[in-house]
């Protein structure tokens, strides 16, 4: 990319879960090169300002409904028909489909559409939704150059459910990148520990049922006999907030067990930490696990997508299982994990953001 280049980014929200998270990522990368300049249209009207200091030249929606969005990146797109964009980027399969269609339809001009699968649908939908799903794959994924998959078994799932989609673009498997520079900054602020008052650990992300919270919960109930001065924290927002509070309530962990919300800056609360847990049912790939491993040597997961048995140094429980969940937790607490920092850097190393625009290069060029 050695010369100005002009990228659009369009996706959901401006909420900075996973698949958002990572389209940023690739946004401010462009940005602060200095190679492109960056278009967003968001589905939604804005909400968190999360990207507002990024300078993006941004088009919201007018409202707050996904549904209705989607008038506003088709009249979006048209408004930009004029321009000749050299790299379009999506992910969500909603958004992956619409704007996939838009190219083919030639409303949308662009040399290269890039999106990525943010979820393993195959295994994570049935019924109506997943045949919403089919129709958006069918119509929309053959305008796309190249759909990237965040693990191989993610890319299995989706052929062996549409078998057609190797046919109709390009499917590669590429890890979640991090911007390693900017998480050693943010690590750095410090925290308020008077909020925990003592040893915790800790889990973040959407209080949603893939998430699994309320495994980890009763999971920290057995450990907590063992425990006694540990809290758990759980960063994060979500529709399960009340049911989860209840479960809490009904154990009788009110004061071990914190939900202080969402915060901007995951990564002190990481570093100082005495343990990191994820504890979902499915993910395509938790960006979380990563941002963990970047702040912390003692790292437990479950089984949640494809390759996180692979991760040298995360100790792994089955998915669902509560009583492995604690027995994992606790052998990674009484174990000294202080040679996980080496194998969590080299795996960390291979995951920066150029490598992964590299990569997606790579596989845009290849004959």
């Amino acid at each position: 990319m050695s010369h100005k280049k002009k990228i659009l980014i369009v996706l959901p929200n401006d909420n900075l879960g996973g698949a958002e998270q990572f389209l940023k990522l690739l946004g401010d990368y462009f940005k602060e090169k200095k190679v492109a300049s960056v278009f967003v249209i968001f589905f939604k009207k804005r909400k968190s300002g999360a990207w507002d200091k990024s300078e993006f030249i941004s088009y919201y929606g007018a409202s707050n409904k996904e549904r209705y969005g989607v008038f506003n990146v088709i009249k979006s797109i048209y408004k930009l028909r004029h321009i000749n964009f050299d790299y379009t980027f999506t992910s969500h399969i909603h958004t992956n489909g619409l704007v996939g269609l838009m190219r083919r339809l030639n409303v949308l001009k662009t040399k290269y559409h890039v999106g990525r699968e943010s979820t393993s649908t195959f295994s994570r939908f049935d019924g109506l939704k997943l045949k919403i799903f089919k129709t958006q794959y069918r119509y929309g994924y053959p305008g796309l150059d190249l759909l990237i998959c965040q693990s191989e078994l993610m890319k299995e799932q989706l052929i062996n459910g549409i078998s057609w989609i190797k046919k109709a673009t390009k499917i590669e498997v590429i890890g979640n990148p991090l911007d390693l520079e900017k998480i050693k900054t943010l690590a750095l602020v410090k925290i308020n520990k008077i909020m925990f008052d003592g040893p915790y650990i800790v889990s973040a992300g959407r209080l949603i049922p893939e998430k699994g919270y309320e495994i980890l919960i009763e999971s920290f109930a057995i450990l907590h006999f063992d425990f006694p001065d540990y809290k758990l924290v759980i960063f994060g927002e979500g529709l399960l907030r009340n049911k989860l509070e209840g479960k809490i309530a009904d154990l009788g962990l009110k004061h071990k067990i914190l939900m202080p919300g969402f915060v901007d800056n995951i990564y002190p609360y990481f570093r100082e930490a005495k343990l990191c847990v994820v504890s979902s049912r499915i993910e395509g790939f938790p960006n979380v696990l990563l941002q963990m491993m970047s702040q912390n040597t003692n790292v437990v997961s479950t089984k949640c997508a494809g390759g996180i048995e692979n991760l040298k140094g995360v100790y792994v429980s089955e998915t669902n299982d509560v009583n492995d969940l604690a027995t994992q937790m606790e052998k990674c607490l009484v174990t000294d994990n202080t040679k996980n920092r080496k194998l969590f850097d080299d795996e960390l190393d291979t995951r920066s953001v150029e490598s992964f625009v590299s990569k997606i290069d790579f596989y845009l060029n290849e004959a």
